[in-house]
Parts: structure tokens; sequence; C-alpha cells
């Protein structure tokens, strides 16, 4: 289900049965109401944003005033009309990792409101950087019912244990990939001494050509014209190659490591134009490298579905295929005018 699912907003949007004027829903662990949106109350949305990702994600949504919870929408070109990459840029300048996000706005009985999703970070958990507002350097925010506090030990206890398990389970991979390879075949290289361990006995490499070996993790041997790489081939012969394409290398790297924000970071800075998270949701759903559900045992080319996280994450191919789209101005604005 997408987070904007119309079921999820139908439990949204519904008046109060004793005061029509009043939202029907409450503030809670996933779910807090402003009545309008303003880069002077940024440190606010950062707080509530950080303690929502932190937690299960969560919603901001604008157009309902607070205590009592009156129904009065929003400006709805004022909403469109955010800058995303400001609003990107100010959530990084305070908290880090970067929290991952989408925008969107929806009409409801005459009414414009604006929606702020923040995920849920499989990397845990996201701490303050510097004192903004209430914000305090090195703190780190919980979503507690309907507000967001400081961490209690038993949240934090939790979140640290939860992220010792994600590495356990990316070691039980790197294993399960190992035990499918010929033991007698498999031998081990130590990256930082250059030293390679297997049944042939052991080979050093010179340490002056270690910063030139290019290991490759995602899969995809793309390089630069006259950017030489090194091969080893057959006896370990060092020999200078320039380009090699679409060959398959598996070394139990995990090659769907980059969460939707990382991916966005990516094909900003290579693109040089705004491509927040809200753009990347919009890229996954006009290029459709994954499902809109949740699919558990999906794994495509560009995504597979992390059960232990409860999302999709992205390969290098999916980053290259966006620069290589969006290069184009045409295609880019494509995307800024695709409606989701």
């Amino acid at each position: 289900m997408s987070h904007f699912d119309t079921q999820i907003l139908a439990e949204i949007f519904q008046r109060n049965q004793r005061n029509p004027e009043l939202i029907g829903s409450r503030e809670s662990t996933t779910l807090e109401f402003k009545e309008v949106f303003s880069f002077g109350s940024l440190p606010e949305y950062a707080k509530t944003m950080a303690a929502f990702a932190n937690n299960e994600g969560g919603y901001i949504v604008f157009g309902i005033k607070d205590k009592p919870r009156k129904i009065v929408g929003i400006n709805l070109s004022q909403f469109d009309d955010i800058d995303q990459a400001k609003l990107t840029q100010g959530l990084n300048s305070i908290f880090q990792p970067a929290i991952e996000w989408d925008i969107t706005t929806h009409n409801w009985e005459g009414l414009s409101f604006g929606l702020i999703y923040t995920f849920p970070l499989s990397t845990k958990p996201v701490i303050a950087i510097k004192n903004s507002g209430e914000i305090k350097d090195g703190e780190i925010y919980f979503r507690y019912r309907a507000r967001s506090e400081k961490i209690r030990f038993p949240e934090l206890r939790r979140l640290l244990d939860e992220q010792v398990e994600l590495r356990n389970e990316a070691w039980r991979r790197v294993f399960e990939n190992a035990a499918s390879i010929d033991p007698l075949n498999v031998a081990l290289m130590d990256t930082i001494s250059g030293e390679i361990s297997g049944k042939g006995g052991t080979v050093v490499i010179d340490e002056s050509l270690l910063p030139k070996l290019k290991f490759i993790r995602e899969g995809d041997f793309t390089q630069k014209s006259g950017a030489p790489t090194l091969k080893l081939v057959g006896d370990l012969q060092a020999v200078p190659v320039t380009a090699i394409r679409n060959r398959k290398v598996v070394l139990g790297t995990d090659i769907y490591q980059y969460r939707p924000g990382q991916v966005a970071e990516k094909v900003q800075e290579a693109l040089g134009k705004d491509f927040s998270t809200p753009l990347h949701t919009k890229a996954w759903k006009l290029y459709e490298p994954r499902p809109n559900e949740k699919q558990p045992g999906f794994k495509g080319e560009y995504a597979e579905y992390k059960t232990a996280e409860s999302d999709y994450r992205y390969s290098q191919a999916w980053i290259d295929l966006l620069i290589q789209k969006l290069g184009n101005k045409a295609e880019y604005q494509k995307l800024l005018d695709f409606r989701v």
C-alpha cells in the first residue's frame, strides 16, 4: 500500500461526528496537524520528522488548526510552490543521516490540504547535528503518542538492537552467497594489506598498486574513457583495462544497497539540478523499476524488497538509468510535470 493511498487518506480525513467543523482523526505516533507551512517553522517540522523517522514514519498534515482541530485548508498554490531542494537542505543541515520524505496535496470536500510523509529510516537513529530552535546538538527524538520528545532508554535500546540485527542479517546473506561457491575456488582479499589467501597459498599485491585497483561492488563495469583500472586474470598478472561492460560479478556484496534518499543525493550530484526524495518517488512511479505496493520477495534489476526493513532498496543500475534519462531536458520536465 502506498503511503498516500486513498484508504490511508480516508482514515485521516474524516469529520468529527459531534462537531463537523473539526477533524475526526487525532494526532498520534504517526500523525501531526499544522495550520500552515512556513520555512520559519522548519526546526519544528524537522524535530517531528526526525521523531517519525526514528519510529514508524508518519504524516504532517497542513490545513488543520490545532486545539481545537478545526478544518481550515491551505492555499494550494502556496504549498505547491514549496522549494523542495531548500527543504531537503534545511533538514540535512539539522539532522543526519538524511531524513527521507515525500510530499503531496489532497483535495477534500472543497478544501485543499498539504501532506509531508516521513519514511521510517532503516539506518537509525537520526541525530541532531546542531542547535536549532528547541533542537539540541546530539539529541535523538522519538515519536510518543502525539508528541515528539527526546528518546528514552527503552526505545534507544530497541533501536540499537534493531541495527545490530540488520547487520547480522547482512552478514548471513554474505555467508549464504559464499556457501554457494565451491570452497576450493574461494580466496579472501584484505583490501588494506593487499594479501589474498586461498587454496594456492598467499599472494601479496604491491602496495603501490592497491590504490589503483577498482573493486566492483554493484555488478556493472562502466569505466570512463581514459580512466583505466586493473583486472586480475589467470596467474594474477596485472593488465590495464579501459572499459569492460555488462558483466555480472558477485563478490558477496548486496547490490541493492541504496535507500531512496541516497539515490536522490547521487542523482542530484550527477545532474547538478534538483532531485529530491519526492522527485525520486515520482521517478519510480513513472519508470516502474518496482511494484507500487510492498511485495516481499520482489527482486528486479533496479530494486529489491527488503523484508527486514519493510521497504525497497535500489541498485547502482537504477541510479545510472536516472542520470541517463534525466540528463535530457525534456525528460526531466516530463518528470516534473508527472502527477502521482
